[in-house]
């Protein structure tokens, strides 16, 4: 199962992407704020497949969490959400509030999909999508056909 730390300030965004998750098959780990999400993320570094971070938070803000914990995970994937209509440049996705669910959903598949491709391949090749990387397949091999 897919393990993911979900830092938002508001509670009831919180839940409700928290239950969302777990419905489709998530593990969850929930956080009002950077500090906090910063303490779990540390303790479950190792198995963390994606953090979803709000970019504002009181105690530490989402770029400077995901910052931190790419200190020990470089390979970290991350997905940030924000109400604020404030672009940044950002080396990561963002998803505007109010989210969609299926677009929220989407999104953590792929990004889910393309770190497990990476454990296994290594990293994948600049400018490739997230479809090559949900077919399975690693840079240079002929995807395999199932009987």
């Amino acid at each position: 199962m897919p393990i993911i730390l979900l830092a938002a300030a508001e509670a009831p965004l919180r839940i409700l992407l928290s239950r969302c998750l777990q419905r489709n098959g998530y593990e969850v780990y929930a956080a009002p704020d950077g500090l906090q999400a910063r303490r779990i993320g540390l303790e479950r570094i190792a198995t963390l497949d994606l953090l979803i971070a709000d970019i504002r938070m009181a105690g530490m803000e989402g770029t400077e969490l995901a910052n931190r914990l790419r200190e020990l995970r470089p390979d970290l994937k991350v997905l940030f959400i924000s109400g604020s209509s404030e672009r940044r440049d950002l080396p990561d996705p963002l998803l505007q509030e109010p989210l969609d669910t299926a677009a929220l959903l989407a999104k953590v598949r792929e990004l889910i999909a393309a770190r497990r491709k990476a454990l296994r391949c290594g990293p994948a090749p600049q400018g490739q999508t997230g479809a090559q990387l949900e077919s399975g397949a690693c840079p240079g091999q002929t995807p395999r056909r199932l009987p």
